[in-house]
Protein backbone atom coordinates (compact mmCIF):
# COMPACT_ATOMS: atom_id res chain seq x y z
CA UNK A 1 0.00 0.00 0.00
CA UNK A 2 1.28 3.47 -0.86
CA UNK A 3 2.16 5.78 2.04
CA UNK A 4 1.13 9.10 0.48
CA UNK A 5 3.27 11.64 2.31
CA UNK A 6 6.53 9.77 1.87
CA UNK A 7 5.67 8.85 -1.72
CA UNK A 8 4.96 12.49 -2.53
CA UNK A 9 8.18 13.64 -0.90
CA UNK A 10 10.15 11.16 -2.97
CA UNK A 11 8.34 12.25 -6.13
CA UNK A 12 8.96 15.96 -5.50
CA UNK A 13 12.69 15.36 -5.11
CA UNK A 14 12.92 14.64 -8.83
CA UNK A 15 13.47 18.03 -10.47
CA UNK A 16 11.47 17.03 -13.54
CA UNK A 17 11.49 20.36 -15.39
CA UNK A 18 10.43 19.60 -18.95
CA UNK A 19 11.46 22.96 -20.41
CA UNK A 20 15.17 22.65 -19.62
CA UNK A 21 17.42 19.94 -21.13
CA UNK A 22 19.65 20.26 -18.06
CA UNK A 23 16.97 18.34 -16.14
CA UNK A 24 16.72 15.46 -18.62
CA UNK A 25 18.04 12.89 -16.13
CA UNK A 26 15.52 14.02 -13.53
CA UNK A 27 12.73 13.67 -16.06
CA UNK A 28 13.74 10.05 -16.60
CA UNK A 29 13.99 9.44 -12.85
CA UNK A 30 10.54 10.92 -12.18
CA UNK A 31 9.01 8.83 -14.94
CA UNK A 32 10.68 5.69 -13.62
CA UNK A 33 9.37 6.44 -10.13
CA UNK A 34 5.79 6.84 -11.36
CA UNK A 35 6.18 3.67 -13.41
CA UNK A 36 7.33 1.77 -10.33
CA UNK A 37 4.30 2.91 -8.34
CA UNK A 38 1.96 1.76 -11.10
CA UNK A 39 3.67 -1.60 -11.46
CA UNK A 40 3.41 -2.03 -7.70
CA UNK A 41 -0.36 -1.67 -8.09
CA UNK A 42 -0.46 -4.42 -10.68
CA UNK A 43 -0.45 -2.33 -13.85
CA UNK A 44 1.15 -3.36 -17.11
CA UNK A 45 3.10 -0.25 -18.10
CA UNK A 46 4.21 0.85 -21.56
CA UNK A 47 6.74 3.65 -21.99
CA UNK A 48 5.58 5.41 -25.15
CA UNK A 49 8.44 7.23 -26.86
CA UNK A 50 7.93 10.79 -28.08
CA UNK A 51 10.23 13.39 -29.60
CA UNK A 52 10.75 14.90 -26.15
CA UNK A 53 9.59 13.14 -22.99
CA UNK A 54 7.92 9.70 -23.11
CA UNK A 55 4.38 9.02 -21.94
CA UNK A 56 3.47 6.32 -19.44
CA UNK A 57 0.53 4.22 -20.61
CA UNK A 58 -0.60 1.69 -18.01
CA UNK A 59 -3.47 -0.79 -17.89
CA UNK A 60 -4.99 -2.94 -15.19
CA UNK A 61 -7.70 -4.90 -16.97
CA UNK A 62 -9.97 -7.80 -16.17
CA UNK A 63 -13.34 -8.61 -17.69
CA UNK A 64 -13.99 -6.47 -20.82
CA UNK A 65 -17.55 -6.03 -19.56
CA UNK A 66 -16.35 -4.10 -16.51
CA UNK A 67 -16.55 -0.29 -16.52
CA UNK A 68 -13.41 1.41 -17.81
CA UNK A 69 -11.85 4.54 -16.32
CA UNK A 70 -8.90 6.53 -17.67
CA UNK A 71 -6.83 8.56 -15.19
CA UNK A 72 -4.64 11.36 -16.55
CA UNK A 73 -1.68 13.11 -14.95
CA UNK A 74 1.77 14.49 -15.77
CA UNK A 75 5.18 14.05 -14.21
CA UNK A 76 6.81 17.28 -15.42
CA UNK A 77 6.83 20.53 -13.45
CA UNK A 78 7.38 24.23 -14.03
CA UNK A 79 10.87 25.71 -13.51
CA UNK A 80 11.52 26.68 -9.89
CA UNK A 81 13.69 29.75 -10.42
CA UNK A 82 14.23 32.31 -9.02
CA UNK A 83 15.39 29.95 -6.27
CA UNK A 84 16.19 32.77 -3.83
CA UNK A 85 12.48 33.52 -3.46
CA UNK A 86 11.75 30.09 -1.99
CA UNK A 87 11.50 29.72 1.78
CA UNK A 88 12.71 26.14 1.42
CA UNK A 89 14.50 24.35 -1.42
CA UNK A 90 11.99 23.66 -4.22
CA UNK A 91 13.08 20.06 -4.75
CA UNK A 92 13.58 19.19 -1.10
CA UNK A 93 10.00 18.91 0.22
CA UNK A 94 9.23 20.45 3.57
CA UNK A 95 6.09 20.23 5.70
CA UNK A 96 5.12 23.47 7.45
CA UNK A 97 1.88 24.05 9.34
CA UNK A 98 0.19 21.04 7.80
CA UNK A 99 1.17 21.83 4.21
CA UNK A 100 3.87 20.29 2.05
CA UNK A 101 6.00 22.70 0.05
CA UNK A 102 7.98 21.80 -3.05
CA UNK A 103 7.81 22.27 -6.81
CA UNK A 104 5.11 20.00 -8.17
CA UNK A 105 3.45 19.36 -4.80
CA UNK A 106 0.17 20.69 -6.18
CA UNK A 107 0.78 20.55 -9.93
CA UNK A 108 0.75 17.68 -10.55
CA UNK A 109 2.58 15.25 -8.33
CA UNK A 110 0.34 15.64 -5.29
CA UNK A 111 -2.93 14.82 -7.08
CA UNK A 112 -1.27 11.91 -8.88
CA UNK A 113 -0.12 10.42 -5.58
CA UNK A 114 -3.56 11.00 -4.04
CA UNK A 115 -5.27 8.96 -6.74
CA UNK A 116 -2.66 6.21 -6.61
CA UNK A 117 -2.98 6.06 -2.83
CA UNK A 118 -6.75 5.84 -3.02
CA UNK A 119 -6.48 3.06 -5.57
CA UNK A 120 -3.93 1.17 -3.48
CA UNK A 121 -6.27 1.25 -0.48
CA UNK A 122 -9.27 0.15 -2.48
CA UNK A 123 -7.32 -2.73 -4.01
CA UNK A 124 -6.06 -3.76 -0.58
CA UNK A 125 -9.68 -4.25 0.50
CA UNK A 126 -11.01 -5.42 -2.87
CA UNK A 127 -8.20 -7.07 -4.88
CA UNK A 128 -10.74 -8.28 -7.44
CA UNK A 129 -12.15 -4.80 -8.01
CA UNK A 130 -14.41 -5.09 -11.10
CA UNK A 131 -13.00 -2.05 -12.85
CA UNK A 132 -10.72 -1.69 -15.86
CA UNK A 133 -8.25 1.12 -15.25
CA UNK A 134 -5.95 2.98 -17.63
CA UNK A 135 -3.33 5.50 -16.55
CA UNK A 136 -1.90 8.11 -18.92
CA UNK A 137 0.93 10.14 -17.38
CA UNK A 138 2.75 12.47 -19.74
CA UNK A 139 5.93 14.51 -19.44
CA UNK A 140 5.11 17.53 -21.58
CA UNK A 141 2.05 19.11 -19.99
CA UNK A 142 3.95 22.19 -18.88
CA UNK A 143 5.16 22.81 -22.44
CA UNK A 144 1.87 22.35 -24.25
CA UNK A 145 1.48 18.55 -24.51
CA UNK A 146 2.79 18.56 -28.06
CA UNK A 147 3.12 14.77 -28.20
CA UNK A 148 -0.40 14.02 -27.03
CA UNK A 149 -2.28 14.36 -30.36
CA UNK A 150 -0.13 11.67 -31.98
CA UNK A 151 -0.43 9.54 -28.84
CA UNK A 152 -4.23 9.79 -28.92
CA UNK A 153 -4.29 8.87 -32.60
CA UNK A 154 -2.24 5.75 -31.90
CA UNK A 155 -4.22 4.66 -28.84
CA UNK A 156 -7.62 5.91 -29.99
CA UNK A 157 -9.25 2.50 -30.16
CA UNK A 158 -8.21 1.55 -26.64
CA UNK A 159 -9.03 4.91 -25.07
CA UNK A 160 -12.36 5.28 -26.87
CA UNK A 161 -13.74 2.39 -24.81
CA UNK A 162 -13.48 4.41 -21.58
CA UNK A 163 -16.65 5.14 -19.64
CA UNK A 164 -15.04 7.81 -17.44
CA UNK A 165 -11.99 10.07 -17.54
CA UNK A 166 -10.50 11.38 -14.32
CA UNK A 167 -8.05 14.27 -14.65
CA UNK A 168 -5.71 14.46 -11.67
CA UNK A 169 -4.63 17.99 -12.53
CA UNK A 170 -7.24 20.20 -10.92
CA UNK A 171 -7.46 22.19 -7.70
CA UNK A 172 -9.42 22.66 -4.51
CA UNK A 173 -10.04 25.90 -2.57
CA UNK A 174 -9.35 24.31 0.81
CA UNK A 175 -8.76 21.01 2.59
CA UNK A 176 -12.32 20.77 3.90
CA UNK A 177 -14.18 20.96 0.60
CA UNK A 178 -14.45 18.24 -2.02
CA UNK A 179 -14.41 19.65 -5.54
CA UNK A 180 -15.62 17.94 -8.70
CA UNK A 181 -14.33 19.72 -11.80
CA UNK A 182 -16.62 19.09 -14.75
CA UNK A 183 -14.88 21.08 -17.50
CA UNK A 184 -11.44 22.44 -18.37
CA UNK A 185 -10.16 25.01 -20.82
CA UNK A 186 -7.18 24.34 -23.05
CA UNK A 187 -5.06 26.10 -25.63
CA UNK A 188 -5.71 26.74 -29.29
CA UNK A 189 -3.71 28.52 -31.96
CA UNK A 190 -4.57 29.21 -35.56
CA UNK A 191 -3.73 31.44 -38.48
CA UNK A 192 -6.36 33.65 -40.10
CA UNK A 193 -6.04 35.04 -43.63
CA UNK A 194 -8.44 37.75 -44.75
CA UNK A 195 -8.85 39.03 -48.29
CA UNK A 196 -10.51 42.26 -49.32
CA UNK A 197 -10.45 44.34 -52.46
CA UNK A 198 -8.03 43.31 -55.21
CA UNK A 199 -6.60 46.84 -55.43
CA UNK A 200 -6.08 49.88 -53.21
CA UNK A 201 -9.23 51.87 -52.52
CA UNK A 202 -9.42 55.48 -51.44
CA UNK A 203 -10.53 55.65 -47.82
CA UNK A 204 -12.41 58.89 -48.31
CA UNK A 205 -14.45 57.54 -51.20
CA UNK A 206 -14.80 53.87 -50.32
CA UNK A 207 -14.37 53.95 -46.53
CA UNK A 208 -17.44 52.45 -44.89
CA UNK A 209 -18.90 51.34 -48.19
CA UNK A 210 -16.39 48.55 -48.79
CA UNK A 211 -15.93 46.02 -46.01
CA UNK A 212 -12.41 46.44 -44.59
CA UNK A 213 -10.53 43.24 -43.64
CA UNK A 214 -9.30 45.05 -40.53
CA UNK A 215 -12.91 45.38 -39.37
CA UNK A 216 -13.49 41.69 -40.03
CA UNK A 217 -10.38 40.77 -38.04
CA UNK A 218 -11.51 43.01 -35.18
CA UNK A 219 -14.91 41.32 -35.11
CA UNK A 220 -13.29 37.88 -35.09
CA UNK A 221 -11.04 38.83 -32.17
CA UNK A 222 -13.95 40.39 -30.27
CA UNK A 223 -15.95 37.18 -30.63
CA UNK A 224 -13.32 35.03 -28.90
CA UNK A 225 -14.10 34.14 -25.30
CA UNK A 226 -12.37 31.88 -22.77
Amino acid sequence: MIEPLEALKDYIRFSSVSTDPAYADSMVAARNYAQGLLEGLGFQVEVVDTELHPILYAERFGDPAWPHIVIYGHYDVQPADPFELWTSAPFEPEVREGRIYGRGAADNKGPTIVHMTALSRVLAEHPDLPLNITYVIEGEEEIGSESMPAFFDHYAERLAKADFILVSDTGSPNTEQIVITTALRGLVDFEVKLRGAKSDLHSGIHGGAVYNPILALTEICASLHT
